[in-house]
């Protein structure tokens, strides 16, 4: 019988440079250097764009080494989305120019052609077949489920199996999956044969994540100190007269099935999505906000390398690794999607199909939604960098005591609140709320006038006083002009009723620094740094700062009134790795507030500058 072992080796762009570093030593050097040692045993590998592009540049000797494991022809390399985009959520187009990329970067820098495509996260759909054909693959690797949902016996999934269109199916062993490198090689080894007798001609595909040969959590001293992979493929060479590794490529089979595969995916993926891969779109509003800003982003030739890259999976889902709950991998995609963004400098007006408003001019983008009339993104469109790349707190069950968040933590919240409120009653999201503008829609006017981009907000809600729930008005005009790097918010604030009302208003500001290396970013109030990892109160506060040194830039608020002030950190819970649960900064929370007394008929206002240098 015969034997595909196949090996998905991947870092995210935006990664941190010291995870790469560690993953080369305790996965990705240890790995090739096994495999030299057993020139027999072939395997196939994939590297993703990202990672092939940090070798390039931090780790060259991995090319070295993959190098000699090609010429004596002991590995085959596959191709794939390049950038490692979840293919089907794109149009065509970038599926096609995705796929092509590693077909011409492997050909410079191994002189290798790629026949197989890997599937990010193996998500597959039916339409995917004709786009590989059309990018030059011939076949590609789907986990058994799919194909036993494709009413494939269990007794066949041993075989090779087309689709309709003529592309090559290899199905992946879950048995197998969960054997190596879990179980015993003799464990494995005895499976293999008990597949060899039923029928000698089976062929067992084995296909996984490299990183769980030494850089998952206590994997390095099972894989590699403990001799688990030399010792699996010292039992292959000794097992060879009936057992046979080879590649994906010289893998016949004259019995091949056609078989028309639904949507699929591995069956966990199956599972943290609820069956399909784009529920994750759905379930958290920030994986379609970034979505969204890279299917608006200008395309051209000048644009298109920097959309393709900001498709890189990671950050728009949640699994067993952090992924969406890792601020720097969404800095990465928007810093992308910014890079896109700025290739096109004239200023431009829109409003979505979910009615969001995007403003931008040569120097920023800002998206506002009418739900909760808040800024949902703020794009530093010459720092390449997201203000707004903030999130919210969502039921996960690994985190049953965290509360989910009832509303988007943007910028410019407004809350009216009752007493007892604290800065941590508002980090954690259990405050008293008196007012209804925080999670309702508003309205949203547009204007475009020579040098300017305006919305106006409104909403014509009202607060609870004294057990009664008076009206009450808010508008507020957001003016960007075209040149300048200045945001101007003005307020007004209107009581249309026939009853004093005793207001406590409270703006709330999210706003994301770079990077999780908070001694590089703080919080300055009057000149004076503060640390974003603790709480702070002000009084009487008209202008506030984030700075972030390694971005070499602010983020700067000044009011014509002033305020009380409050700046706290906003964590949130994610798993990580396996059963670990770790608590994440994602952002700071400002929130500036006073008291307001408005009688019948009367008016306040307020107006706040932002600008970004």
């Amino acid at each position: 019988m015969h034997l595909i072992l196949t090996l998905h080796h991947h870092q995210p762009i935006g990664q941190l440079p010291w995870t790469v570093s560690d993953a080369v030593r305790d996965c990705y050097a240890p790995l090739l250097k096994v495999l030299l040692q057993h020139p027999s045993v072939k395997v196939a590998l994939h590297y993703s764009g990202p990672l092939l592009e940090m070798f390039c540049t931090e780790h060259p000797f991995i090319i070295d080494q993959i190098k000699v494991l090609l010429e004596r022809g002991q590995i085959e390399l596959l191709g794939g989305a390049w950038w490692e985009a979840i293919l089907p959520i794109w149009s065509q187009h970038d599926q096609i120019t995705q796929l092509q990329l590693p077909q011409e970067r492997l050909k410079v820098l191994f002189a290798c052609d790629p026949q197989f495509a890997w599937l990010p996260e193996r998500v597959w759909e039916a339409e995917l077949a004709e786009t590989l054909l059309q990018s030059n693959y011939t076949g590609t690797f789907l986990d058994d489920n799919g194909l036993l949902n494709a009413g494939v016996l269990q007794q066949d999934l041993h075989r090779v199996h087309r689709t309709t269109e003529g592309v090559k199916v290899l199905s992946i062993d879950a048995q197998l999956r969960q054997l190596i490198p879990w179980h015993s090689v003799n464990e494995v080894v005895e499976y293999l044969f008990e597949l060899h007798q039923k029928d000698s001609q089976s062929i067992a595909v084995f296909a996984d994540d490299a990183e769980k040969f030494g850089s998952w959590p206590g994997t390095f001293q099972l894989i590699y100190e403990e001799h688990y992979f030399d010792d699996l493929l010292t039992a292959l060479e000794k097992n060879e007269d009936w057992l046979q590794t080879v590649l994906p490529t010289s893998c016949n089979d004259e019995s091949q099935k056609t078989v028309q595969i639904p949507s699929t995916s591995y069956s966990e993926m199956l599972e943290w999505s609820g069956g399909n891969w784009r529920n994750f779109l759905d379930r958290y509003q920030e994986s379609r906000d970034m979505f969204e800003a890279v299917l608006r982003a200008p395309r051209d030739a000048k644009s298109l390398p920097y959309i393709l890259q900001a498709q890189c999976n990671d950050a728009y889902w949640h699994g067993v690794f952090g992924g969406l709950y890792l601020p720097h991998l969404r800095q990465a995609i928007y810093g992308a999607a910014a890079k896109a963004y700025a290739t096109s400098p004239e200023s431009k007006m829109e409003t979505t199909s979910s009615n969001d408003v995007i403003l931008k001019n040569n120097s920023q983008l800002l998206g506002i939604r009418p739900k909760g009339g808040q800024l949902f993104q703020w794009l530093d469109l010459e720092k390449h960098h997201n203000w707004l790349a903030t999130l919210r707190r969502y039921a996960e069950s690994y985190a049953e005591s965290e509360s989910a968040d009832w509303y988007a933590r943007g910028c410019g919240i407004e809350h009216f609140l009752g007493a007892g409120a604290t800065p941590e009653s508002i980090a954690t999201g259990k405050f008293p709320e008196e007012g209804d503008f925080v999670s309702e829609n508003w309205q949203i006017e547009t204007q475009q006038n020579e040098g300017e981009l305006i919305a106006i907000l409104t909403r014509q809600g009202g607060v609870w006083q004294q057990g009664n729930f008076a009206p009450l008005q808010i508008q507020k005009r957001i003016t960007l002009s075209n040149q300048e790097s200045e945001t101007t918010i003005e307020y007004e604030i209107f009581n249309p009723g026939e009853q004093l009302v005793n207001l406590w208003w409270a703006s709330e500001w999210n706003i994301s620094p770079s990077g999780s290396d908070l001694s590089e970013r703080s919080f300055q109030v009057e000149n004076n740094d503060f640390d974003l990892e603790e709480t702070h109160v002000w009084e009487r506060i008209s202008n506030w700062q984030m700075k972030d040194k390694w971005l070499k830039s602010t983020f700067t608020l000044s009011s014509d009134s002033d305020f009380d002030l409050w700046q706290m950190p906003f964590r949130t819970f994610s798993r990580y790795e396996g059963e670990t649960v770790e608590s994440i900064f994602q952002q700071a929370t400002i929130v500036m507030h006073r008291k307001v007394l408005l009688q019948p008929g009367q008016k306040y206002f307020c107006v706040m500058k932002v600008l970004l240098r």
